[in-house]
């Protein structure tokens, strides 16, 4: 990828780091989810990245934690970091340029294979009109690990979507491992980059709820309680949950029926 801030931008020591980032899916929730978790962490805004592949975005700044003097353009793609969580977020803002997903798909892999993060958790979501039966009720966050993200849960002994009962993503096949017989509609390039990421063998967590069209806020925040259930991101209990105000200048009256 190429940085928009700098030409030699030097990365510190990410091996140790989990990345997070959204892939654009139905309902927006991986993106929402990640503003939610920017504005709760008050993560600090680190760098600029620029594909080709993704239409260019100008905004204004998109939370209020940043300081007013400090890169007040939001662009297409962000490069966030709470140090204390060892977590690195990457905001995605635009979709791909029709036919080039595929250069941006590797060009993120590449990147990602780089800059040797621990573990990678894409944030996307699935149509809910094309559950079947049996999807109808009960939870409706599924998740899908490869097989180094398994292996790297288990070997660490912490909490994980199966120690947590999380329901992973039904298969028509018996193999776990088998992303083929996997329906992922709705999803974006989740898949696409899932694979990519499986061959350079990057442990990888697809996480995403069932979801619609329009702006979920609800979904996303979900998801994000749900994620903080497993890497223990936030003490929700103590009002930590919070999401950007730009929020209700798009949907008024959020605060009170989602209250944090």
């Amino acid at each position: 990828m190429e940085l928009l801030t700098s030409t030699n931008v030097q990365y510190p020591d990410w091996t140790d780091w989990t990345l997070i980032q959204p892939c654009i899916s139905v309902g927006h929730v991986g993106q929402l989810a990640v503003d939610a978790l920017i504005t709760s962490l008050k993560a600090a805004r680190v760098h600029s990245l620029y594909h080709p592949s993704l239409y260019p975005v100008a905004g204004a700044r998109a939370y209020d934690h940043l300081p007013e003097d400090s890169w007040a353009l939001s662009t297409a793609l962000e490069l966030y970091v709470c140090n204390e969580k060892k977590l690195v977020l990457l905001q995605q803002r635009s979709p791909c340029v029709p036919g080039m997903q595929v250069e941006f798909c590797g060009a993120l892999r590449d990147w990602i294979v780089a800059r040797k993060f621990r573990h990678v958790v894409l944030l996307s979501s699935l149509d809910s009109q094309v559950r079947v039966d049996s999807q109808l009720y009960g939870d409706q966050l599924r998740y899908f690990c490869n097989s180094s993200a398994r292996q790297l849960l288990e070997a660490s002994g912490d909490p994980s979507p199966v120690s947590l009962q999380w329901l992973p993503l039904e298969s028509s096949s018996d193999a776990e491992s088998t992303l083929d017989k996997r329906s992922m509609i709705g999803s974006g390039l989740a898949k696409r980059l899932l694979t990519l990421l499986s061959e350079s063998s990057v442990p990888v967590t697809v996480v995403f709820p069932f979801s619609q069209d329009g702006m979920q806020c609800r979904e996303a925040l979900m998801t994000v309680y749900r994620l903080n259930q497993w890497l223990n991101l936030l003490q929700t209990e103590q009002g930590q949950l919070k999401w950007p105000n730009t929020w209700d200048a798009i949907l008024p009256g959020l605060s009170e029926v989602l209250p944090c």
